[in-house]
């Protein structure tokens, strides 16, 4: 079986009781392949989507560079976002979360649910719970939250 990319082309092993000669993980994308554990480190971009491929090592008879000019893709990293932008944000969730009628309390700068968690920087990614349904519930609370919205 052949993956085909646009620097790199990979002969992957088609029997599933491939010898496991390799674990490692491989991310590849139209830039090159990379290490999983170099890139588990670095955070994902906000994009409309992004599209990954995981290849565990065992599966890689080889790889073959194509082209000589390639460039490593340029990094780019969300910054982080200040104290006082965090302390607002929170301020702002909880008002909103109050005014759509859910309890809430702020545990040692946890927002606390009951049944849920917001952590910081207290966006809608930042749900933890053990129900799905309700980190889906308040995750559609919270981006219906208008960008205007006072606390």
């Amino acid at each position: 079986m052949e993956c085909r990319d646009r620097s790199f082309r990979l002969r992957l092993r088609a029997r599933l009781q491939a010898e496991r000669d390799n674990e490692s993980c491989f991310f590849v994308h139209a830039a090159g392949v990379h290490r999983l554990k170099d890139v588990i480190t670095s955070k994902v971009l906000k994009e409309d989507h992004y599209k990954m491929t995981l290849i565990p090592g065992h599966a890689i008879l080889n790889i073959k560079e194509e082209s000589t000019n390639l460039k490593p893709p340029e990094c780019k990293f969300i910054p982080e976002p200040s104290e006082e932008e965090i302390t607002m944000r929170k301020r702002k969730i909880i008002a909103w979360l109050e005014k759509n009628l859910l309890p809430v309390r702020e545990k040692e700068g946890v927002i606390d649910l009951g049944s849920a968690s917001i952590l910081a920087p207290y966006g809608p990614h930042e749900i933890f719970t053990n129900n799905p349904v309700i980190a889906s519930q308040i995750q559609k609370v919270i981006s219906n939250m208008p960008d205007d919205f006072e606390a």
